[in-house]
């Protein structure tokens, strides 16, 4: 790999942080919601299809690391998953359990 390609993939690496960044404080002040998260993943969007599940919860008001585990493991959701990887059920589950609207 080149300096010039490591450069421009660090850069990359560095937008989907800020990208998710913002989502998650947007979510946590109440200006999204997590029907619009997954809206955006609908759209393709890559920073938000990589956001680890977990992180995405533990962003919402009232959610801090124990309550959003215990969440996950009702919902049969692993630890490491991904917005992108969960499965229909999951999903509907998730929106579900959180407030939103169950039209995955």
């Amino acid at each position: 790999m080149t300096e010039e390609e490591r450069r421009q993939n660090l850069d990359k690496a560095l937008k989907a942080r800020r990208e998710r960044a913002e989502v998650k404080t947007k979510l946590a002040s109440g200006e999204m919601s997590v029907d619009d998260v997954f809206r955006l993943a609908d759209d393709g969007n890559e920073a938000i299809l990589r956001m680890p599940i977990e992180s995405l919860i533990r962003s919402l008001p009232g959610y801090a690391l124990s309550r959003a585990q215990k969440l996950m493991k009702r919902l049969r959701i692993a630890q490491s998953r991904r917005i992108r990887g969960l499965s229909k059920r999951q999903r509907n589950e998730l929106l579900k359990a959180l407030g939103g609207s169950n039209e995955a």
